[in-house]
């Protein structure tokens, strides 16, 4: 496996290792949010499942930054995405809605979304990942860098110390500097896109915390109630928030 892995990464220089590393924070984020909107649904089974996918991408994730960083150094940029995350693995704490939720919706200008993403396994799941090996979660650093390779063209900010390193069109012949053209349009509607995902996402993730609330207002109306008094309650409160609107 580590054979495989360091003949993957060999041929990938500076400016590529950093894309790769951004776009490994990007997924792992996007899994997060995923699993932030959507836990509530699943099995307890199905809940450490999806843990374990998500602890693999981001081992292989800071698999590739040790391995960037190792050959060049401090000059590498490390997404606060990722360091966060391999820091929850570390507590035992990946799981934590509410740490979670912190850490995948903060703003970051360097950090971006992907309107999709290659081997999207998170989005459907469960049922995605016995759709299609399309759709099958990441194990190795290889089928990462494969994913990579189909969404290189989606522009992912590099860090700004590099951002002239990236943008040196002055050796470009005319075919690319059509190329280059080419992609700062897709790299537009792309980010439109995106924009337009991250607004539902978060959406999605308000109105869940705000059924959370509701059920543990309930609950705790409930505590210490007898099963007969259950019905009449509910009823009552019902009552109440016709009349009132307010529970």
């Amino acid at each position: 496996m580590i054979e495989n892995a360091l003949e993957a990464l060999t041929p990938l220089d500076r400016n590529a290792l950093q894309n790769l590393i951004q776009y490994a924070a990007s997924r792992t984020r996007s899994i997060g949010l995923a699993y932030v909107t959507n836990h509530a649904r699943f099995t307890e089974v199905q809940k450490q499942a999806y843990i374990i996918h998500f602890s693999n991408e981001l081992l292989i994730g800071s698999y590739i930054v040790g391995y960037a960083v190792a050959l060049h150094g401090t000059v590498i940029s490390i997404p606060s995405t990722l360091r966060r995350l391999m820091k929850f693995i570390t507590q035992s704490r990946l799981s934590n809605i509410s740490s979670l939720l912190h850490t995948v919706t903060e703003h970051n200008p360097t950090e971006h979304l992907l309107a999709y993403y290659s081997g999207d396994w998170w989005t459907d799941y469960p049922s995605s990942v016995t759709v299609s090996d399309s759709s099958r979660p990441v194990t190795t650093v290889t089928a990462l860098i494969e994913n990579w390779k189909v969404q290189k063209r989606n522009a992912i900010a590099l860090d700004s110390r590099h951002i002239v390193d990236a943008a040196n069109f002055s050796g470009l012949t005319l075919d690319e500097l059509r190329e280059a053209r080419s992609v700062a349009i897709d790299t537009l509607s792309i980010l439109e896109l995106e924009a337009d995902m991250n607004m539902r996402q978060l959406d999605l993730v308000n109105t869940r915390i705000i059924e959370m609330n509701d059920l543990d207002k309930k609950l705790s109306a409930l505590a210490g109630r007898s099963p007969a008094e259950i019905p009449e309650i509910w009823l009552q409160g019902s009552k109440g928030e016709d009349q009132t609107g307010h529970t």
